[in-house]
């Protein structure tokens, strides 16, 4: 064992700190966002559209058969309107929490949350 400490040369010390140096600035810029709050993503035929849960609004989205309506409140989401002819997705429950989501099929508007929750975030 001490051969091979006396074998290793300054350069292969530099070698390993660098590695070390790197492995934790990694895990320093993985795990530093923790508090990024959730956004909505939208994906219809148009494009697709990122919206920040923690702001109210109203948007419209164009899809096949017309436009749908998706209301942003209190940290949560919900289809308004629908030109879909049974309303299932204006039915469902309202996304709250990263990797829920809703869609309208026939109108092809999928909608889902992406993102980590904050702490002070509270879901009802």
């Amino acid at each position: 064992m001490k051969a091979l400490f006396w074998r290793l040369k300054v350069l292969d010390y530099l070698i390993f700190a660098s590695i070390i140096t790197a492995a934790l600035w990694a895990g320093f810029f993985l795990y530093a966002d923790t508090k990024q709050s959730p956004n909505l993503i939208i994906e219809a035929p148009g494009g697709k559209w990122i919206y920040a849960l923690s702001e109210p609004r109203t948007v419209t989205i164009p899809g096949a058969l017309g436009a749908t309506t998706i209301r942003i409140e209190d940290n949560t989401a919900f289809i308004l309107d629908s030109p879909c002819p049974n309303k299932t997705c204006i039915h469902a429950a309202v996304l709250k929490k990263s990797g829920d989501w809703n869609a309208c099929l026939p109108n092809k508007v999928f909608l889902h949350i992406e993102g980590r929750e904050s702490e002070d975030i509270i879901m009802h």
